[in-house]
C-alpha cells in the first residue's frame, strides 16, 4: 500500500512539473511575440502615421482635397486613386514609400514621369 502511495504521489508531482513546464514555456512564447510586436512592428505603424502625414500634405498642395489627420481614410485613399488615375496607373491600397516617393517627385516637377512608378 506504500508503495503504490509513493508512485501516486510520484505520478502528481511528475505531472506537476510537466504542467509547470508547459505554463512556462507558453509564458516564455507570448512573450517572443510580445517582443516581436513591441520591436518590430508596433514603430511601423508610428512611420505609418508619418507617411501618411507627408502624403496628405503633398496631395493637399497639389490640390487635392485630404484632410491632414496622418489616417489613411477615405478622403486620403481617394485623392491618391485619384493621383494615379491622372496618370493612367492604379493604386494598389498600400501607401508605402514608393508612393509617397512618386508624391514627391510630382510635387517637385510640378509633373509626374509614370516610368518611375515601375
Amino acid at each position: 500500500m506504500a508503495a503504490q502511495v509513493t508512485i501516486s504521489n510520484n505520478i502528481i508531482n511528475n505531472s506537476f512539473i510537466i504542467i509547470m513546464a508547459y505554463i512556462f514555456h507558453m509564458m516564455v512564447k507570448k512573450s517572443f511575440w510580445l517582443f516581436i510586436y513591441l520591436i518590430l512592428i508596433l514603430p511601423n505603424f508610428a512611420n505609418s502615421n508619418e507617411k501618411v502625414l507627408e502624403a496628405q500634405k503633398i496631395l493637399a498642395e497639389m490640390g487635392y482635397e485630404v484632410l491632414n489627420n496622418g489616417e489613411l481614410d477615405d478622403l486620403t485613399i481617394t485623392a491618391i486613386n485619384k493621383f494615379y488615375n491622372d496618370l493612367g496607373l492604379e493604386f494598389d491600397g498600400v501607401l508605402d514609400d514608393n508612393e509617397v516617393e512618386n508624391l514627391k517627385n510630382a510635387k517637385i516637377s510640378g509633373g509626374f514621369d509614370y516610368r518611375q512608378v515601375y
